[in-house]
């Protein structure tokens, strides 16, 4: 099952809760490629797109988990002038499994939370030739990832980001393994 976008935009849409531009819940595997999202609001978390999995172990919710066969792939996206309110992140993705993120811009966009790319609880994270400019967040203003096991940033570049917080560009806390970051 795949959900797949192609050139496509998404502009100044709003939402009064979550996902400005696109709200994504147990969609196991989102490919998203040459789309722009510009001036999306949502009064909570994912001004620009807000993706979440269904991680209730019985009828208690498990924090830890994420959906193991899930997977998010961005691939030449421009994320402009996007905002939320209150809750995380302008792109928040929480409890996948693998997200990649490739050749990707995120411009001017605002987040009271959290960074503009707020990745939750996941597996793999792998940001390689993107573009964090200008942006402005409260943890991490480029990238905030919180108990992921792996990161991996290469060959991205991280200009004039601030944070209201910590990490001007990148917040990275209780991550399990590994966080490597090359050439940036």
């Amino acid at each position: 099952r795949l959900l797949k976008v192609e050139y496509t935009k998404f502009v100044n849409n709003s939402a009064m809760s979550t996902g400005g531009g696109c709200f994504l819940f147990d969609v196991k595997r989102f490919l998203i490629i040459n789309s722009s999202l510009e001036g999306n609001v949502a009064k909570n978390t994912g001004g620009a797109f807000y993706f979440a999995f269904d991680v209730f172990n019985g009828d208690k919710f498990d924090s830890l988990s994420y959906a193991h066969d899930s997977m998010i792939i961005v691939l030449y996206c421009i994320f402009f002038k996007n905002q939320n309110r209150y809750g995380i992140g302008n792109l928040a993705i929480e409890h996948t499994n693998h997200v990649i993120i490739i050749a990707s811009t995120f411009l001017k966009n605002v987040a009271t939370q959290a960074g503009i790319l707020t990745i939750d609880h996941t597996s793999k994270v792998v940001i390689i030739r993107s573009k964090f400019s200008k942006n402005i967040g409260y943890d991490g203003a480029g990238v905030s990832s919180v108990k992921s096991e792996i990161v991996f940033i290469s060959k991205s570049s991280f200009l004039q980001n601030s944070a209201g917080y910590k990490g001007g560009s990148i917040y990275i806390y209780k991550n399990n393994n590994i966080v490597l970051i090359s050439k940036i």
